[in-house]
């Protein structure tokens, strides 16, 4: 398996989005694998870990506001590695990429937090409301002012 966290990707990362492929090969300049979609036309990038086929929805706020609005056809995500390091943009040319993993939230007692069977397993899945476990709920109440 290719190493997919190498720093030259990362280094790419800015001049994808910042660049036209009417000008130049994306796939060639950023060394981009391109795989067959399955629903659109469109290739995928076998290096990316999701994947979204989109078509296009609604075309009327693009003159005006330049929003392209898509429908998800199909969805794919990469089976390994489990927990990817990933890239995020955090603005003016700026990025950062995703650290280490908590597996668990461990409650006060220092114990797994969650009661609920089977447990969330992350910090995770109670951020985002998908655990409702009591000491999930609280801490995630303590957060919220």
């Amino acid at each position: 398996m290719r190493d997919q966290h190498s720093d030259r990707r990362y280094r790419g990362q800015g001049g994808i989005g910042n660049t036209t492929g009417g000008k130049i090969d994306k796939f060639k300049k950023f060394e981009l694998t391109a795989a067959p979609a399955t629903k659109v036309k469109a290739p995928l990038i076998t290096e990316c870990f999701a994947s979204f086929e989109c078509r296009l929805a609604d075309a009327n706020l693009i003159d005006k506001y330049s929003l392209f609005v898509l429908e998800v056809v199909k969805a794919h995500v990469a089976k390994a590695p489990k927990y990817p390091r990933t890239v995020h943009y955090r603005g003016d040319g700026a990025f950062m990429i995703a650290g280490t993993n908590t597996s668990r939230i461990a409650s006060s007692s220092g114990r797994r937090c969650c009661s609920v069977k089977p447990p969330c397993d992350s910090a995770a899945s109670a951020a985002r409301g998908a655990c409702f476990s009591s000491c999930c709920r609280q801490r995630l109440d303590a957060r919220d002012p």
